[in-house]
């Protein structure tokens, strides 16, 4: 990350405490999302992800090899070509730095509980972490279908998930695979995007996946304050026609489709 980008980022860290909510939310969903942000910073481990990372970690790799098909950089990010960026990275230097904290998890999962549907879509599997949460936070019949573009990253998480019935990982670069997905499965309750991470790109996915959601389903976009890029992408989908009401939590933004 070049220091403009890391300068840009920090000016950004006061908005990660933010809750605005858009005209038209019900006392009792805003409630909850206002406690579920507060409470987020509190509480004991959650014993399936304490688990899950258990089994990433006794993997017999400490360094993967990773294909980022996404945007690499801060303020002015580089979208991957059709072969990707190949980089090795640390595996517990990619659990610290890039899976899902504690505290976001800990949303995600409170997120699930509230609006998970039958079934539901994630784009960016990454080590399987968040969805972690996700799973965790659904009923035990919901189904979540999660695409990650790195086979190898792909494969830990596919591991770590061996125990569920709930999780069908599909490998592939998203405009790739999530076309077909989108033509086999409709009436989405919740949608994850925590992938790619550009802005133009962003907002391609949400426009093709909102017609395959649920009338009130969420569509929880997270990093929106990762690049200039991503904040901006966040300001215009949120104006969509087919956005019904949003929340802005700082780091990730739900939008409520019509």
């Amino acid at each position: 990350m070049n220091f403009s980008a890391l300068l840009w980022r920090l000016g950004q860290l006061n908005q990660y405490w933010k809750c605005e909510f858009s005209e038209g939310w019900p006392a009792a969903e805003k409630e909850h999302l206002q406690a579920a942000r507060i409470f987020s910073r509190h509480g004991s481990s959650i014993e399936s992800v304490k688990e899950h990372l258990q089994i990433l970690r006794s993997s017999s790799t400490s360094e993967i090899e990773i294909i980022d098909f996404g945007a690499v950089s801060g303020v002015a990010p580089q979208t991957g070509t059709s072969t990707g960026i190949h980089r090795k990275v640390d595996l517990n230097t990619m659990i610290a730095t890039t899976a899902s904290s504690e505290k976001w998890g800990r949303m995600l999962l409170r997120i699930a509980q509230l609006k998970s549907g039958k079934i539901n879509l994630e784009l960016g599997t990454n080590l399987g972490i968040g969805l972690r949460y996700l799973v965790t936070g659904s009923h035990f019949l919901n189904q979540w279908i999660s695409i990650e573009g790195d086979p190898n990253t792909a494969n830990l998480a596919r591991n770590a998930f061996s125990d569920s019935q709930q999780v069908t990982l599909i490998t592939g670069r998203f405009s790739d695979v999530l076309p077909q997905v989108l033509e086999d499965n409709h009436d989405f309750g919740l949608v994850f995007i925590d992938g790619h991470h550009d802005g133009i790109a962003t907002q391609k996915y949400a426009d093709a996946i909102f017609g395959n959601m649920t009338s009130g389903g969420w569509m929880v976009l997270d990093d929106i304050r990762w690049s200039l890029s991503m904040k901006h992408a966040w300001e215009q989908v949120k104006t969509r026609p087919w956005v019904e009401r949003w929340v802005d939590l700082g780091k990730m933004g739900i939008l409520v489709v019509k």
